[in-house]
């Protein structure tokens, strides 16, 4: 019974041991930055405002950033390198032959990235303008794909540069990804706020659970 009782103990060590040497899941946040033809001159004070949110977060936090005029683009994987985060935001510009495939983007950055990732928490930051939507109808789609991020835990924090005029649905679309997912909706009309309210996005993400 002892040497039976030893055994068990020395397995729960080693097994205690092993799983303390395994890296923790990370948690990621998926960056998607609208660069169509509403932005404009705007586009520097994105890029101000996007240094900021990435400064912001935590250092252990794994940021992919995509920009989302015409076909989506992931300008920096998932990564915690700060340097390449920077330098992939200098090389966001202005399309201004295209509109924004939101729905597409979103939809596509969650598959690939979220979605099949082992992680301790996502999240989704949107910066767009409410311009056109160029996705397409696909409401049904959209509304399984809500609740199926809802029930992963994935939160979707938004903010809609709604001083460019535009007459799009994105309002819409980013309102009902935020008030489903417990994130935050925010309209701003002057781009100079920006940076500081990216700043305010990345101080809740630093502190949500499971840190």
């Amino acid at each position: 019974m002892k040497r039976l009782l030893a055994a068990l103990m020395v397995a729960v060590a080693l097994a205690t041991a092993r799983a303390a040497s395994q890296p923790a899941p990370p948690v990621r946040v998926a960056v998607l930055v609208d660069n169509g033809f509403l932005v404009g001159a705007a586009v520097n004070s994105i890029r101000q405002g996007l240094q900021v949110l990435v400064d912001g977060l935590p250092s252990s936090d794994e940021i992919l950033l995509a920009t989302i005029a015409g076909q989506m683009r992931i300008r920096q994987a998932p990564t915690t390198d700060r340097k390449k985060l920077r330098d992939a935001i200098g090389t966001i510009f202005v399309d201004q032959r295209s509109g924004t495939k939101l729905v597409d983007s979103v939809m596509e950055v969650d598959e690939r990235f979220l979605k099949k990732a082992n992680l301790a928490a996502g999240f989704i930051v949107i910066v767009t303008t409410d311009g056109p939507e160029t996705s397409g109808d696909r409401t049904e789609e959209v509304n399984r794909w809500i609740r199926e991020i809802v029930q992963r835990g994935v939160v979707v924090h938004a903010i809609l540069l709604s001083h460019l005029e535009g007459r799009g649905n994105e309002p819409q679309i980013c309102m009902a990804l935020t008030r489903s997912t417990g994130g935050r909706y925010q309209s701003i009309g002057a781009i100079t706020a920006l940076p500081d309210t990216l700043g305010a996005i990345a101080s809740v993400i630093g502190q949500h659970p499971p840190r």
